[in-house]
């Protein structure tokens, strides 16, 4: 098998439930964002922001940025 390229995706189906599995994301949440900031932009990972962003409150942290894994998914860095 050889994977070539993505399809062009699908809408959520009218049906889908909460336990259906549709998205996932994954968090880190750190006490220090500046440092752990300061750390990744001094090393070879690559950002998603340019700097640390201020969130609506209703996602649960006040501050936080976005960084791809070795993969390229998507991580959110957020502070505590």
């Amino acid at each position: 098998m050889q994977y070539l390229e993505p399809g062009p995706g699908r809408s959520i189906p009218v049906d889908a439930r909460v336990d259906d599995l549709l998205h996932w994301e994954t968090i880190v949440v750190t006490d220090d964002i500046d440092a752990l900031f300061a750390k990744l932009e001094a090393s070879s990972v690559t950002f998603v922001s340019d700097q640390i962003q201020a969130l609506p409150s209703s996602y649960g942290h006040r501050r936080g940025f976005y960084v791809k894994d070795p993969d390229g998914h998507v991580v959110g860095i957020f502070a505590r």
